[in-house]
C-alpha cells in the first residue's frame, strides 16, 4: 500500500479529474461504516472511483489496515495510507489555505443541480481542513459528505464534550487550540454545509439524543457487509462466553483509577466456579494492556478485528458483552441481539474526571442495556443473561 503525506495526496487527487469518491478511516469500526456506505451507493447504481485514506489517530497512532475492510472488490477504489507528518508550510502556503477556506465556507455556493456529485465519506464530521484544498480543484462537482458512525461518540458527544476530551487526551496546548477549532470554527463550517444540503448522515441510529430510532437501512447494510467474510476468521471460542470490551476512558483520563479493571477482575472470579470462559478484548487504540494482567481471563491478541466482525462469524452468541461505554455494547444489541451490560454505575464519582460522560451515556442508552447499580445486581444480570 502506497504511503502519502497529506500534501502529496492532495496533489495526487487534484490532478485526477475522473474520480468522484474519497473516504477516511482511523479504526476498524470506521472501516465497517465506510464499507456499508460504499455498498449503499453501489446499490443505488452509482459508479465510484477514488481513494480510501487510512489514517492514524493524532495521539494514539495507527489502528487500521486493509484487512479491516470487508468488500471483496472495490474495482476503482484504491486504499492509501496517509502519513501524519506535515511539511513546513511557507508563508505563501498559509495564505493559500486561508483564502481557500474563505472561498469555500463563506463565498462559495456549490449547489448546482446540473453538476455531478463527488462523494466524501468520513466518520463523525467532514475533514474541514482538507476540504478546501481539494474542493477548489473540483469546481465541476457538488461535494456530498456522507457522515458514517464514529462509534458512540456520534450520539453521545457534543462539540463541548469533544473539546473537553482534547484537554484530557492532548493536554493544555491541544485543549486551547480546540477552543477555536471545535467550539467556534467547526460549528460555523457544519452550519454552512448543512445550509447547502451537502451533509448526509448514514449511521445506525438517527433522530435526537434520548429519542434514537434504529436506522433499519443502515443496519441491513452493516449486516450484509459483516456476512461477506463470515468464514474468514475462527472465533468460535467466543460462543457461550462472557465478553469484556474495554475502552479508552482510563488512558484518556476520564477514569482516574483503574477501578474498571478491578470490577472485571471480580466478574472473572465470580464466573470461575461456573467454568464460563471470560474473554477480554482491548480497544484497538489501547496501549496499557498490562493493567488487565490480574484478571483471570483470555485477553484477545487480535484486537484490530472489529468486535462486530467477530460476532458475525459465530453460530452461537456469547452470553453477554460487558463494558463501560464501548460502542460494542450498543451494536451487539442492535446488530446481533446479544445482551449487553454497562458497569458505569459501579465506578464511584470520585474516580472520574468527568462524570458527565457516564451520565450522558445512561440517559442515551438505558433502554437498550443492563445498567446494574450494585455488584450484586451485576452478578444477577449476568446470571439472567446466562440462563435466558
Amino acid at each position: 500500500m502506497i504511503v502519502y503525506t497529506e500534501y502529496e495526496f492532495v496533489n495526487l487527487v487534484n490532478h485526477q479529474n475522473d474520480i468522484n469518491f474519497l473516504a477516511a478511516a482511523i479504526t476498524p469500526w470506521h472501516a465497517l461504516g465506510i464499507d456499508a456506505a460504499i455498498y449503499r451507493l453501489q446499490q443505488q447504481g452509482i459508479k465510484l472511483k477514488g481513494y480510501i485514506m487510512l489514517m492514524a489517530h493524532s495521539t494514539t497512532g495507527s489502528a487500521i489496515n486493509a484487512s479491516n475492510f470487508h468488500m471483496p472488490d472495490y474495482e476503482d477504489i484504491i486504499m492509501v495510507t496517509i502519513d501524519g507528518s506535515h511539511r513546513n508550510r511557507t508563508f505563501s502556503d498559509k495564505i493559500k489555505n486561508k483564502c481557500s477556506k474563505y472561498w469555500y465556507y463563506i463565498k462559495h455556493d456549490p449547489y448546482d443541480v446540473t453538476k455531478p456529485l463527488f462523494y466524501w465519506a468520513t466518520p463523525l464530521k467532514p475533514s474541514y481542513e482538507l476540504i478546501p484544498k481539494i474542493a477548489f480543484y473540483k469546481p465541476d462537482y457538488n461535494i456530498q459528505f456522507i457522515i458514517t458512525d464514529e462509534g458512540l461518540g456520534s450520539y453521545l458527544n457534543t462539540p463541548y464534550t469533544w473539546w473537553k476530551f482534547s484537554f484530557l487526551e492532548g493536554g493544555v496546548r491541544a485543549g486551547l487550540k480546540a477552543t477555536w477549532s471545535i467550539l467556534i470554527r467547526d460549528n460555523y463550517y457544519i452550519h454552512r454545509l448543512k445550509k447547502r444540503k451537502q451533509i448526509q448522515y448514514y449511521q445506525l441510529l438517527k433522530g435526537k439524543k434520548g429519542h434514537w430510532v434504529q436506522n433499519q437501512e443502515a443496519i441491513a447494510d452493516y449486516r450484509h457487509i459483516l456476512a461477506i467474510d463470515k468464514q474468514k476468521y475462527d472465533f468460535t471460542y467466543y460462543e457461550k462466553a462472557i465478553i469484556i470490551n474495554t475502552d479508552m476512558l482510563f488512558e484518556s483520563g476520564v477514569i482516574k483509577q483503574g477501578r474498571d479493571a478491578l470490577i472485571y477482575q471480580k466478574i472473572a472470579h465470580a464466573m470461575s466456579d461456573k467454568e464460563i470462559p471470560i474473554i477480554l478484548k482491548p480497544h484497538p487504540r489501547e496501549k496499557d494492556i498490562a493493567r488487565y494482567a490480574n484478571i483471570n481471563c483470555m485477553i484477545e491478541k487480535n484486537s484490530s478485528v472489529a468486535q462486530e466482525n467477530i460476532f458475525a462469524t459465530l453460530s452461537n452468541n456469547p452470553y453477554c458483552v460487558i463494558g463501560i461505554a464501548s460502542t460494542t455494547l450498543v451494536t451487539a444489541k442492535i446488530l446481533f441481539g446479544i445482551e449487553a451490560i454497562s458497569i458505569n454505575h459501579l465506578i464511584p464519582s470520585k474516580d472520574l474526571n468527568d462524570k458527565n460522560v457516564f451520565t450522558n451515556f445512561n440517559k442515551t442508552f438505558s433502554d437498550l442495556l443492563y445498567m446494574p447499580k450494585s455488584e450484586q445486581e451485576l452478578l444477577e444480570d449476568i446470571d439472567h443473561c446466562i440462563n435466558r
